[in-house]
């Protein structure tokens, strides 16, 4: 729903140009969201195994120093595509895909959007509570896939698509951060006062 969902409804609404245009975008936007993966495939097993032995403050160190680290590279990433994006998809595409301003800027932002609800996903994955989370995943993919198709219907403008992928990474990063926040005993305001200081990366 939420990759293929999106590819096919801009297909069936504005045509194939619109769909290369879009899945280029999408491409190279989350080109920002691939340190987290990396990041959070590392500390996953280490949370999985702090939270066996019941070390609740290992686990909460592991999550809020991991997602602090992928979401600082997000954002380093997202302001160097937004300064050179036009070039760097130029240079990519021989200059046969055509920037769409306020599509790529969408985009952008859901990228990072998605780096703060996958980095506290790992904490449900870790200690087993991702089922509910999996589930508001496809739900509010599918949601954003309807006023996707809604938007599209009403106005064609191609950057609509873009702004209701932000539906969904809204969800989830008020379930995710929320939910994680519970599973380790703290609270939503204080994991974002920390990951939000870049200073212990500086250290």
């Amino acid at each position: 729903l939420n990759m293929q969902g999106m590819i096919l409804t801009v297909g069936a609404f504005l045509g194939p140009v619109a769909v290369v245009t879009f899945s280029t975008l999408r491409t190279l936007t989350r080109t920002a969201f691939q340190p987290v993966t990396t990041i959070s495939h590392a500390a996953e097993p280490e949370i999985a195994m702090a939270y066996g032995t019941a070390n609740y403050d290992l686990v909460r160190k592991l999550y809020e120093h991991s997602l602090r680290a992928s979401l600082w590279l997000a954002l380093l990433a997202g302001i160097e595509l937004g300064l050179f994006g036009d070039k760097i998809l130029q240079l990519w595409t021989h200059g046969r895909v055509v920037m769409v301003p306020d599509l790529f800027m969408w985009l952008l932002a859901s990228s990072v959007s998605t780096v703060v609800w996958y980095g506290s996903l790992i904490v449900l994955r870790a200690t087993n509570h991702h089922l509910r989370a999996a589930s508001l995943f496809a739900l509010a993919s599918g949601i954003a896939v309807i006023v996707a198709s809604i938007l599209l219907f009403q106005n064609g403008d191609l950057a609509d698509v873009g702004m209701s992928l932000i539906i969904c990474d809204a969800v989830m990063v008020l379930y995710a951060v929320s939910k994680a926040c519970v599973v380790i005993s703290t609270k939503p305001r204080k994991v974002i006062a920390c990951i939000i200081n870049p200073k212990p990366l500086l250290v």
